[in-house]
């Protein structure tokens, strides 16, 4: 007897799920794609990590920053999330970028915020990696 397919877990959508598939194959065998904005390139890490694809994807963002203006444009309004996932791929254009972003968005609230949901230690943890240097 067999049971029946379960969903994907939190949010997620098959057709998102099928889009960060083909973007990732599209990485690995050196094709164009475009990223469209921030959940598709989350999900695009998230599969590449699963499939310890990380390297080939941080070598095809090169070309995707420069191909996917609608992505680049979303990099300010995720600059934290962005600055893990460029920690994740080790890609230094997107962690400049991210931090550009993440720094000149700081007041005096955001280290408030920063401690409440446990990223401080996320900043520390670049801090200790080597990160410091860009």
């Amino acid at each position: 007897m067999t049971t029946p397919a379960k969903g994907l877990k939190g949010n997620r959508k098959t057709t998102g799920e099928q889009l960060a598939m083909d973007r990732l194959l599209c990485a690995i065998h050196n094709k164009a794609y475009v990223i469209s904005g921030f959940i598709e390139f989350q999900d695009l890490v998230r599969l590449a990590d699963f499939y310890c694809a990380l390297p080939v994807l941080s070598t095809s963002l090169y070309a995707i920053l420069w191909n996917s203006p609608s992505f680049v444009a979303q990099i300010g309004y995720h600059p934290l999330p962005m600055l893990k996932l460029a920690k994740k791929l080790r890609h230094p254009v997107l962690f400049r970028e991210s931090m550009i972003h993440f720094v000149s968005n700081w007041d005096h609230d955001t280290e408030q915020v920063l401690l409440q949901n446990g990223s401080w230690s996320f900043m520390a943890d670049l801090k200790s990696s080597g990160w410091s240097n860009f």
